[in-house]
Parts: C-alpha cells; structure tokens; sequence
C-alpha cells in the first residue's frame, strides 16, 4: 500500500497533494473509478473500401494506474472473446499480435500504440469475410492496488451495394393460357443479406407487380449470391407483358439494378361470340336491311363464319349466304324476304378452339293498307290452305269449309223455328192470350173448332198449311186478323163481355167478330 505525506511549501501547505489523496479515498470508500474508454461501429462499403480501423480511446487519473500489455482489442469468435492485439500505455511496451491468431492478421494489420492522444489503434487492411463481427476494447488497471475492468464493443458491418443480375432467362416468350413460363435468374444481391425479385410489367402499365422473393442466399467474397428458379402460371391477361429480375438490400431504393425479358404473347381459343343486330329489334319486315356483326375476344385473332337455318316451315330456301356474303365478322341481309326468316349462327374459331353464337330473325310482311301485296303463305284467305311445290307457296280452297257453314246456319234455322212453334203451342193448350188481338183470334178460332168438330191441334196445322200455301207468314196473319178486328169498331173486351153473357147453346155456333 502506497502511504500519502503532506507536503508543506513554506509556510504554506500543498492542496493538489490533499485533494489527490482526499479523492482516493472517496473512490475506495464508493468502490467507484472514472476511467473510461469509447469505441464507434465501423460500416465498410466493400466496393469502396477494403480497411478496417478500430480506435480505443481512454482517459484515466493518475491513481488509475494501468500495467504494460493491459490494453487489448478482442473479437468474438464462437461465444466468447479472444485476444487479436495486445497494447501497453504510453511508454510501455510494443504492441503485437497474439500467437492465436497470427495467421489470420499477419501481414495485414497496423497497431498504433497509445501516446498522449492515449488510443488504441488497430488497423486491418486487405479485409476478408472473417473480419466482420464483433470487437471490443478491454483495459484492466488499478487502484491502490485494486483491479478493475472496462471494456467497450464496437461491431465491424460490411456492406455493398446489389450488382446487377448477370443472367436473366425466359423458358419461352409464346404461351398458351394457364401454361406456366420459367424465369431464371442470378445477381451478386451485396450486403447485408439481400435477395432476388422478380416483377411483372403488364403491356399498358407503368408500375411493376411484384410476383417472386427468393429466399436461398450464398455467400461469397463478403457478399451474398442468388440464384433461382421461378414458375409462373400465365394467364390472357398477361399478353404482351415483360418481367424484371431485380438484385435488392437494404441499401437499395425502390427496385434495385435489373435486367428486363422480352414481351411474352399468351394464346387462347375465343370466347362465345357476342351478335348485335343494327338495327337492334326482335322483328323485321319484307323489304328491310339488316346488319349482324360478330365478335370474340381470342389470340391469335378469330375467323368468323356465318350459317343459316331456315324456317322450319318454308322448305324452299336456298342459299341466303351466296346473295349475302358476309364481310369478315359482318353479315348485311339487304332487301330481306320471308325466306330469309331463319336462325343465323356466328362461329368465331383459330387453332386453339372454336365457339358458337345464334340469333333468330323473324321477317313479317307489312299491311300498310288493303292494296298491299302479300307473298308466301300470307296471301292465303281463311277457307284456303298453303302449300309449297318448288319453291312457290299456293292457295288451294278447301271444299269442306262452305258446306260446313251451310249446315250450321241450316241448324241454327230449324232450332229457332222448333222453339218458336213449342212457344205457340203452348200458349194455345193454356188459353192465355199474349196480348188483345192475339185473344181476339184464339176466341175466334176457337168458335171454329165448335163449328167444324175439330181438335185444336188439327186446326193450328191446317192454319200452318194455309199460311205456307198462301205465302203468309204466321205474324202477317195475325196482323190481318188485327186490322179486320179494328174495321168492326168494336173493342175487343166488348166482345169478350158479350161472348160471356151469352147462353152456352148459341157460344157454340155465332162465327167470330159479328154481333
């Protein structure tokens, strides 16, 4: 243990040498020191530098005393610290290499031993992969004898920017739908650990989708390889679009150096045709234009094809097509007639399939007033039937239809006059008039049937059979029987009355309208 005297300088006393001492104490007492020591990370660029400097800088009090070979830089190496260069303070020994590790530095190191800057430097040149890690600083030094221990790390980055991919390959550039392409790829992606990605860049964009991050990565030369193998499914959509292979880390912006494939073009069969029909409406007349245009969305492109079918009921079509040529996709019908009633169907096929459209046009004949002329089936009347014989629509009448007619008004005639003669029958046995005059007549008649002995029944067929012989109609009769009735001046009811006033031995015989 080191003793402390106080100096007296005159009559005066030495204060540094107190508070020197006063501050030892304190630090034993507290079991505190103040050295202390700074290093800094060290990042190096791989492509701009190829120099590792690791600085130790330190400051202690003069009671810190620090012994020769007690200033070291460690690296980690597995799980725990080995010496690489061991320093003394200033005015000690040289600082070296350790024997452990001389092979690896040898050659390729500086060391600067502390002097009043009081840092230790250790420099390495000719870096290689190896020298990334982590160092530290350690001092050990002491007080009054006492040992104690600072350290501080510092950890060595290498860094380097992605290269440019050296390879970029596509299996094919012409691909049918749902087929799959095979990008190949290789880049040098730098350092820190960096990776491959692959985008795609459809026809009519300008922003790139991403589709692939690789994930395997090979270390070489500090810096870290890729190299893969992608499949992608492409689909129609796809045509016409690019793909980039990009080399990235985290140094890089955005989308890193690249390389671009050429364009790829993806084949597929053609969708159902769409029809439209100019003008657009579900019924035509003789004599009208129509235009059918026929499209499907396929690659390569697709030849379009027009077929007919006729109308069932018109067997004397005959090519529509050869009049009609159709233009491509279009399909003009000019001038158009019944015959060109039918279904007409588009077929839109290249060499990777082929699809059908069909759409049925009906053409109708316009009456516009009664001296419109008709054709076909349409000119026929009611009592005639069509038929068709090379070509031509004829109208053959039906014999049976007239006779048909003739029957049922034959029918209804004979109905009306049953109903009629049951009416007056019945009217006649009851002995109820309808009206006077009617009375009149069957009180008349009925004088008659005294007269002549004859039943009722007899006498209304012998009234029928001189009505018919006459050519009377039974209502005429009446009707005369009604204006006799008038000429006598006297009132049917009178009549009537006097008729029952009288005996039942003279009502038997007096003749009908005398007094």
């Amino acid at each position: 243990m080191r003793m402390y005297t106080l100096v007296r300088s005159g009559s005066c006393v030495d204060f540094s040498a107190f508070r020197k001492l006063l501050l030892t104490f304190i630090a034993l007492g507290k079991g505190a020191t103040s050295l202390t020591l700074k290093t800094e990370d060290v990042v190096v660029n791989l492509q701009d530098n190829t120099r590792v400097s690791l600085n130790c800088t330190f400051r202690n009090e003069k009671y810190e005393e620090i012994e020769n070979r007690d200033i070291r830089w460690q690296k980690l190496i597995r799980d725990s610290f080995e010496d690489v260069a061991i320093f003394s303070p200033p005015g000690g020994k040289e600082p070296f290499i350790t024997t452990e590790v001389e092979n690896v530095y040898s050659n390729r190191t500086d060391l600067v031993a502390p002097n009043s800057s009081l840092s230790a430097l250790l420099i390495i040149s000719n870096v290689i992969c190896n020298d990334e890690g982590v160092y530290r600083c350690w001092i050990r030094y002491y007080v009054n004898l006492k040992e104690f221990n600072e350290y501080s790390n510092s950890s060595v980055i290498f860094t380097g920017k992605a290269k440019k991919p050296n390879l970029f390959q596509i299996s094919s550039n012409e691909l049918e739908e749902k087929s799959s392409v095979g990008l190949n790829c290789s880049a040098d992606v730098g350092a820190p650990k960096g990776n491959i990605k692959i985008w795609k860049l459809a026809q009519n964009s300008n922003t790139p989708e991403l589709i692939y991050t690789s994930k395997e990565i090979h270390t070489e030369n500090c810096t870290n390889s890729v190299n893969i193998s992608h499949m992608y499914k492409v689909m129609r959509g796809d045509s016409g679009a690019l793909f980039q292979c990009s080399s990235q880390n985290s140094y890089n912006d955005g989308v890193g150096p690249s390389l671009i494939s050429e364009r790829i073009s993806v084949f597929y069969g053609p969708d159902e045709p769409s029809v439209l029909l100019n003008p657009l409406k579900s019924l035509f007349y003789v004599g009208e234009d129509l235009t059918l245009s026929c499209s499907a969305d396929s690659n390569p492109p697709s030849n379009f094809t027009w077929t007919v079918q006729p109308t069932k009921n018109y067997h004397g079509i005959k090519d529509i097509l050869c009049t009609n040529k159709p233009i491509g996709s279009t399909l003009m019908l000019q001038n158009m007639q019944l015959s060109c009633s039918g279904e007409y169907t588009c077929t839109a096929s290249n060499d990777l399939g082929r699809r059908f459209k069909s759409v049925s046009i009906n053409i109708r004949v316009r009456i516009d007033n009664p001296q419109t002329m008709t054709t076909g089936c349409a000119q026929c009347g009611h009592t005639e039937t069509c038929q068709y014989k090379n070509g031509d629509a004829n109208c053959i009448t039906n014999g049976w239809i007239p006779v048909a007619i003739i029957s049922i008004l034959f029918s209804l005639m004979f109905g009306f006059a049953i109903v009629a003669l049951i009416k007056k029958t019945k009217n006649t046995k009851d002995g109820t008039p309808a009206n006077s005059n009617y009375l009149q007549i069957q009180l008349s008649a009925s004088t008659r049937e005294s007269k002549d002995d004859y039943h009722p029944y007899e006498k209304i067929r012998s009234a029928s059979t001189r009505e018919s012989k006459d050519d009377y109609h039974p209502y005429e009769k009446i009707r005369s029987a009604s204006k006799r009735e008038s000429q006598d001046d006297n009132h049917t009811y009178e009549k009537i009355a006097e008729k029952q006033n009288e005996p039942e031995s003279t009502k038997r015989y007096r003749c009908p309208f005398h007094s």
